[in-house]
């Protein structure tokens, strides 16, 4: 049983068990607990980017840039800040000639393959048809 639990649960002079209704503070979601989890985790040395729980502590974006030219530009990176700083200072081959660019959508995916395969959809036909419905 959860520490949190036991504590509304208490044993009373004579032995009986009886509930009181206590307010005390709810358990952590399971987002705040696998991200203090996984900071702990990489903090520790020696696991590298693997926590020892088992818990993927990193988030890969797929982004979507709109180009000067008009154009969208897709890519996918675990760092979206770093990669934003490379776009505008050139270092991108694909959006060098085509400055300034704006981020207009992202979406994180903790799963690296599957945020690939959906880089992957968005550059086709129909991930393209996605992208102007639903995402700008």
């Amino acid at each position: 049983m959860a520490e949190w639990l036991k504590a509304l649960v208490s044993k009373t002079s004579i032995g009986e068990t009886q509930s009181r209704v206590q307010i005390s503070p709810s358990p952590p979601s399971p987002a705040i607990a696998l991200a203090t989890a996984g900071f702990a985790a990489a903090s520790m040395s020696g696991y590298g980017r693997h926590s020892p729980l088992g818990y993927n502590i990193y988030m890969y974006y797929i982004y979507i840039l709109k180009c000067k030219d008009g154009e969208l530009y897709t890519g996918c990176t675990q760092d979206l800040k770093e990669r934003m700083e490379r776009h505008q200072k050139r270092q991108v081959s694909a959006t060098a000639t085509r400055l300034p660019v704006k981020l207009i959508s992202y979406t994180a995916i903790p799963d690296k393959y599957k945020a690939f395969e959906f880089e992957k959809y968005l550059k086709s036909g129909s991930g393209r048809a996605f992208i102007n419905k639903h995402l700008i």
